[in-house]
């Protein structure tokens, strides 16, 4: 049988099945030849770009291993092309940076940097990693251990001072002039506490004067809720989610809290009690606050 090309397809065939030029060994120039696309990758002869990801056939199957037949090989949601090009991800590996998150979200749904690496030694492994880079991304948090700031502390109480820091930089809450409280006079973060008071997410910690507002006092899960409530005016619910709140002055913000998807409870899988005396941890405070902004 005739093949003059020399490309593994019979002239006949080139012809009047696959519409390829029996003269030239590649048509579409590709770098496959006509008798490969066909017989072995079962790419299109005529196409360089079977799968339309911005990929040659050959790129693919040579350069980078992905599929030409799938635009996206690994499944995160970006296109090989896109990977390659654009964002310097690997096309092979659907979370390039291991950080948790697929490429395709963190581009796509977080609008983080999708070869981020862990910037906190102590939080690897930890199951609030994914929150604590995340709102490390978004400029959250710096870092629990100045001026190296290589540890996030995931373990460690958060402060009522840190928690104003956290919300001013989730919220770009802006400035004032106005010194509402005696106490953090001397405070890192009496300008962040001074912001929240402004903004009326904070009225102080010692009604019904609230003329202090106990920047290292420890922060409850329950205090917690009335601070995230506020900050992101989350909706009123009339499903009450927890039995051990019943009582608590920050139910109703607890069950704000829940309705909104950024707690699920404190006792998994039952997930019946909120836990509101508690202190809430710093990897804790990360998951909520990545919960919020999701929200």
């Amino acid at each position: 049988m005739a093949d003059t090309d020399g490309d593994g397809l019979t002239d006949g065939d080139e012809l009047n099945t696959y519409g390829t030029n029996p003269g030239v060994a590649d048509t579409d120039g590709d770098g496959l030849t006509d008798g490969d696309e066909v017989n072995v990758h079962g790419t299109d002869p005529l196409d360089k770009d079977t799968d339309g990801d911005l990929l040659w056939d050959s790129d693919e199957v040579f350069n980078h291993g992905t599929d030409p037949l799938v635009a996206d090989t690994d499944g995160d949601g970006l296109s090989d092309g896109a990977e390659v090009n654009t964002h310097g991800t690997d096309p092979l590996v659907a979370d390039s940076d291991g950080d948790g998150i697929s490429d395709g979200d963190e581009v796509n749904v977080w609008g983080t940097d999708s070869n981020f690496k862990p910037v906190f030694t102590d939080a690897t492994g930890n199951t609030h990693q994914t929150s604590i880079e995340l709102i490390a991304a978004a400029g959250i948090t710096v870092g629990c251990n100045p001026p190296l700031n290589d540890e996030f502390c995931p373990d460690g109480n958060v402060s009522r001072g840190q928690m104003a820091a956290f919300l001013n930089r989730a919220l770009h809450l802006p400035g004032t002039a106005t010194d509402f409280f005696g106490d953090d006079n001397t405070s890192i973060f009496e300008d962040d506490i001074n912001r929240l008071a402004a903004a009326g997410i904070t009225r102080g910690c010692n009604p019904p004067l609230n003329d202090a507002f106990c920047p290292t006092g420890s922060v409850t899960r329950g205090e917690m809720a009335a601070f995230m409530v506020r900050g992101f005016n989350l909706p009123a619910t009339a499903v009450d989610y927890f039995d051990d709140d019943n009582g608590s002055i920050f139910e109703d913000d607890i069950n704000r809290l829940a309705a909104a998807g950024i707690t699920q409870g404190c006792n998994p899988p039952a997930n019946t009690d909120y836990c509101p005396s508690a202190l809430v941890t710093r990897g804790q405070m990360a998951t909520f606050l990545a919960n919020a902004i999701d929200f």
